[in-house]
C-alpha cells in the first residue's frame, strides 16, 4: 500500500513538472498598455474639450454683467487657468509617448508616470475649479 501511494506521489510530481511551456492565448502586455494609454489620452482629451465647453457657459453667465470672475472669484479663476495651461501642455507629451514605438519610447516608466499623474491631477482640478465657479453665486 505505501508502494502505491509513492508511485502515484511520482505521478503527481512528474505531471506537475511538465517540461514543456504553458501555451496561453493572452495579448501582449503591449497591447494591453497600448490600449490603456489610449483611453486615457481620449479621456483626458474629452475633459479638456468639456472645460472649452464650461468656459462658454461662464461667458454667457457673465455677459452683460459690469463683474467679471476675474472681479469675484479671482484666485478660483487663475487656479482653473493655470492648470488648464499645465494640462494642455503635458497632454501632447502623453500623446507623443503613446505614439511612439515599444523600443523607442521618449520617456523613461518613471518620467512617463510623474507626467501622467501632472496631467491627471491638473486637468481635473481645472474642470472642478471652473465649476465650482459657476455654481458659486
Amino acid at each position: 500500500m505505501a508502494d502505491l501511494d509513492e508511485d502515484s506521489r511520482q505521478d503527481a510530481d512528474t505531471s506537475l513538472r511538465n517540461d514543456k511551456p504553458a501555451t496561453h492565448h493572452h495579448r501582449s502586455p503591449s497591447a494591453a498598455e497600448n490600449r490603456s494609454k489610449q483611453k486615457f489620452v481620449v479621456y483626458g482629451g474629452a475633459l479638456l474639450v468639456w472645460y472649452n465647453a464650461m468656459v462658454q457657459v461662464l461667458r454667457y453667465k457673465y455677459a452683460g454683467k459690469k463683474v467679471t470672475p476675474f472681479d469675484t472669484q479671482s484666485f478660483m479663476i487663475r487656479t482653473s487657468i493655470l492648470t488648464f495651461v499645465v494640462s494642455g501642455l503635458t497632454l501632447p507629451l502623453l500623446i507623443q509617448d503613446y505614439l511612439a514605438k515599444p523600443g523607442n519610447r521618449p520617456f523613461s516608466p518613471v518620467l512617463y508616470m510623474i507626467i501622467k499623474s501632472v496631467f491627471s491631477v491638473t486637468v481635473v482640478l481645472a474642470n472642478i475649479t471652473l465649476m465650482l465657479i459657476l455654481l458659486i453665486e
